[in-house]
């Protein structure tokens, strides 16, 4: 990442920006309850993108929820993975539509490298 761009060649640049449409406080708390309902979300973060394709074609931008997972997705059982994790968060009020996404990272995701604002910390034991 340089300047605050990933580019993904012939696709997408993706540039971090503040998030355009942040959850608000009541919904933020929601989440928080939601999110300690599921044992493996360790942290939750919202971040903001500016998606910008290669071609010329219009950018949007995104607010995205970043669901940090221990254990994280495996690469064998994404699809279903997935699934389960958005059944669970279907009634949580975030919809994922096209300008809002729930993003699966592990624990090494640093969120200080793509200012996000945490939301939700699963409490220590």
């Amino acid at each position: 990442m340089e300047n605050g761009f990933v580019d993904h060649p012939g696709r997408i640049r993706s540039e971090r920006i503040p998030p355009p449409d942040p959850p608000g406080q009541a919904l933020t708390d929601i989440l928080r309850t939601a999110l300690g309902a599921i044992p493996r979300v360790v942290r939750a973060w919202v971040v903001g993108a500016r998606l910008t394709p290669i071609d010329g074609s219009p950018s949007w931008e995104t607010t995205d929820i970043v669901l940090v997972l221990d254990p994280p997705i495996t690469r064998e059982s994404l699809g279903a993975e997935i699934e389960l994790l958005q059944e669970e968060l279907e009634a949580v009020g975030w919809r994922q539509e096209p300008h809002r996404n729930w993003v699966y990272a592990d624990t090494r995701f640093r969120p200080a490298e793509r200012g996000a604002t945490l939301i939700y910390s699963r409490p220590t034991v």
